[in-house]
């Protein structure tokens, strides 16, 4: 059996509110940026700042559409504020929430993925299993409860997909530095059907205007490996 593969991982990420302490910040893409030291004073660890609302979440955007199976969160080592984190939400939308006014909050406009039931504990890896109800999400949100000490703090969240074997679309985003040959093709299908008979194609890049289907030897797995382009869609198999 092929081992899950975290789908967070250096994804982009935005956050209601960063905290700042001695003149360093703890922005959300500390969250899943593969260190889960609990460690807060090492810099490893997404921390909100005081908000006048109290939304109090970290955003992930997966770049594809995943239905995802389960979700990890990491806690800090500090036992006396382990209460802050009980009962935390974890969310799957497909709504942008990148760039969102600072007077608009987003808390129970999401489908949520699940509540960890327990309290929560120092240092520790946290599992919310997801519903298999719930259709492909783009975007991953942890929030803190409400009426909780407030001070969401997340050391690393990861997403583990359920196995799935279909085809998606990302519309206007192309993979860069892995094509293995650029091929004319009729159709999406044509350029799929391509990938899947060529050793070590993984995903596709087609041109809805030239009609080039671009053979890829790997997939987007982080920010440095794709680019916005207009003219070309994306195609992957989960």
């Amino acid at each position: 059996m092929s081992q899950k593969k975290n789908v967070l991982l250096l994804k982009p990420a935005t956050q209601s509110s960063i905290y700042v302490f001695n003149k360093t910040s703890h922005p959300g893409s500390l969250a899943v940026d593969g260190n889960k030291n609990p460690d807060f004073n090492l810099w490893s660890c997404y921390h909100a700042g005081d908000e006048l609302f109290n939304d109090l979440w970290v955003l992930v955007d997966m770049i594809i559409p995943y239905q995802i199976d389960y979700v990890l969160l990491w806690t800090r080592k500090n036992i006396a504020l382990t209460a802050r984190m009980d009962n935390f939400i974890i969310g799957l939308t497909n709504v942008n929430y990148f760039n969102l006014p600072t007077n608009q909050t987003i808390r129970g406009k999401f489908p949520l993925c699940g509540v960890y039931p327990y309290p929560t504990k120092a240092s520790f890896g946290h599992r919310v299993n997801c519903s298999s109800n719930l259709p492909a999400s783009r975007y991953v949100i942890a929030q803190q409860a409400e009426n909780v000490p407030s001070g969401l703090c997340v050391c690393e969240l990861k997403a583990f997909p359920r196995e799935e074997r279909v085809w998606r679309r990302v519309k206007g985003v192309k993979m860069v530095n892995y094509v293995l040959y650029t091929k004319p093709s009729k159709s999406v299908n044509q350029c799929i059907l391509m990938c899947l008979s060529t050793i070590n194609c993984f995903s596709t890049n087609f041109g809805m205007r030239n009609k080039n289907c671009e053979l890829n030897n790997g997939t987007i797995e982080s920010i440095i490996n794709y680019e916005t382009n207009s003219f070309y869609d994306y195609w992957q198999s989960f």
